[in-house]
């Protein structure tokens, strides 16, 4: 697993940085709000366009446990690997399907 790191641009810094070298991934993030919980949806774009995954927190794990999750979100992906925004950039959408 790969350490996370969100860096946010200027128009200035992106177009410095973009003929390096590199993996690209492109999403919009938004907050979804489904029975008072807040979930943030990433929707990929560029070459994942057409994917998207939620993420949801809490403070306490037993509170975590206890949210239920909407019918438009699929299976648990935490913890993998797959999933993660470095092997998203590098290669691609899993083949398995989230459901």
């Amino acid at each position: 697993m790969e350490p996370i790191t969100n860096l946010y641009l200027t128009v200035e810094e992106h177009g410095l940085l973009m003929p390096l070298p590199g993996a690209d991934l492109v999403k919009h993030r938004h907050d979804v709000w489904a029975d008072g919980v807040r979930f943030v949806l990433d929707v990929f774009a560029g070459a994942l366009a057409g994917h998207m995954i939620a993420e949801v927190g809490a403070d306490e794990p037993a509170a975590l446990w206890a949210i239920r999750p909407p019918v438009w979100c699929g299976r648990e992906i935490t913890g993998e690997g797959a999933y993660a925004g470095a092997s998203l950039a590098r290669f691609g959408w899993p083949a398995e399907p989230i459901r």
